[in-house]
């Protein structure tokens, strides 16, 4: 009988963090504001992008963790063998994955990939017979999606009956990432005029904020499991519980109010809020012990 659980084994959980940048002609630059690029439509092509190989579950500095890009002009405009490239990089994850019968599959991630990166390497691979239909389905569409236009949905006020997907410029308002961004479509004349440092440079920090992002949300996430406020007897109890500089750090962490209970600061950085987390964590596996320890005794 198979083994339908899931497994998520550190070595082999991996997402990949990317961004592509496509190629529209001059003839179909124009007209409503919409997603312009199609690799269906002739002259158009992929320029590359960065893939962010990251292992979530290993640690941050794990040269496992790598970064490769992808370009147009460093294979001499031959997109067919960039693309080939890419999909190597990618198969390689899957070849990991595949070592173990449950691990979990590849995860994608991205601003909009679901609906334009993805499809494009899809069809752009598929133009060049790089491998069969039925193997660029597997490689593309198994892979398990955290497409951040959708995920952050729920974080924004949404006015009406009507939910909408957020935008890069939505998104990186909403994490305080500090990165100026112009419109996308100002890479196709970038390209024609050969300014590729500029591409490069600008696809570069999107990955990087990408990466960013996600360490931020995760942080979002453990720390609405923290307690906003303390009793002054819980307080006293935590205090048996930790070594000094966690207790001292937490404690600073909070607001002692006129009727002795402590109240969760509102001005926490990222910082303390993920080291927070941690020592949050830390009282809940000594309680779990302490318990433990009191039902075998007993």
């Amino acid at each position: 009988m198979t083994n339908k659980h899931l497994d998520y084994h550190p070595e082999k959980t991996q997402i990949i963090f990317f961004d592509l940048e496509f190629y529209v002609p001059e003839k179909d630059r124009e007209g409503r504001r919409e997603l312009k690029a199609n690799p269906y439509k002739e002259g158009h092509f992929l320029i590359g992008g960065t893939f962010t190989k990251y292992f979530p579950m290993l640690p941050n500095n794990d040269k496992r963790n790598v970064t490769k890009e992808f370009w147009i002009w460093d294979y001499k405009s031959d997109e067919k063998t960039m693309l080939a490239d890419i999909l190597k990089f990618i198969d390689e994850s899957w070849k990991l994955i595949y070592k173990s019968n449950n691990q979990a599959e590849l995860f994608y991630a991205g601003i909009g990939i679901q609906r334009a990166d993805i499809q494009y390497l899809f069809a752009r691979s598929k133009k060049y017979k790089l491998k069969s239909e039925s193997e660029l389905f597997d490689i593309f569409y198994k892979g398990r999606f955290l497409d951040f236009e959708n995920i952050f949905i729920p974080l924004f006020k949404n006015k009406g009956n009507m939910l909408k997907t957020k935008s890069t410029h939505d998104i990186i308002k909403k994490f305080n990432i500090e990165t100026e961004r112009k419109a996308s479509t100002g890479i196709w004349e970038q390209f024609d005029s050969k300014e590729y440092n500029l591409i490069k440079k600008r696809n570069n920090t999107e990955v990087a904020d990408l990466l960013t992002i996600y360490k931020k949300f995760i942080i979002y996430m453990h720390f609405k499991e923290v307690h906003e406020r303390y009793s002054p007897k819980v307080i006293e109890d935590i205090r048996k519980l930790l070594k000094s500089d966690d207790f001292d750090f937490l404690i600073n962490c909070y607001k002692e109010m006129d009727d002795g209970w402590y109240i969760l600061k509102t001005n926490l950085d990222d910082r303390q809020k993920k080291i927070l987390c941690t020592i949050e964590n830390k009282i809940i596996k000594k309680k779990a012990k302490k318990q433990n320890q009191k039902e075998v005794s007993e």
